[in-house]
Order: C-alpha cells, then sequence, then structure tokens
C-alpha cells in the first residue's frame, strides 16, 4: 500500500484494551494492522449492513 496517510483517533478505553490485546496476542504486529483489518471487514460487508452507519449531516 503506497501513500499513507497519517490520522489521529479517540477511542474508548475498550476499544484501545481490544487493540493492545490483539497486538500482545501476536495476531497483528501493531495497532495500525488492527485498525486496517477493521477497516476492511467493515468495507467488505454489504451495503445495507454499513448503511446503519449514521452519514454525516450535510
Amino acid at each position: 500500500m503506497s501513500g499513507r496517510q497519517i490520522r489521529t483517533i479517540s477511542l474508548s478505553r475498550e476499544l484501545d484494551r481490544f487493540i493492545s490485546d490483539q497486538v500482545a496476542s501476536g495476531l497483528y504486529s501493531n495497532a495500525s494492522e488492527v485498525v486496517r483489518a477493521g477497516l476492511r471487514t467493515l468495507a467488505a460487508q454489504p451495503a445495507s449492513t454499513s448503511s446503519r452507519v449514521k452519514q454525516p449531516e450535510r
């Protein structure tokens, strides 16, 4: 993947712990890998499922 962008995000303690646990388990090398895997999973969901995410108001 080329042209990586850096973002700063805020997470609940639970999500932060989940990411840390995934890295500690050895499944992922770092937090970025965990987040990318989650985003890939979300992107692969059918449109009807992902439409539950509230769209920003314009």
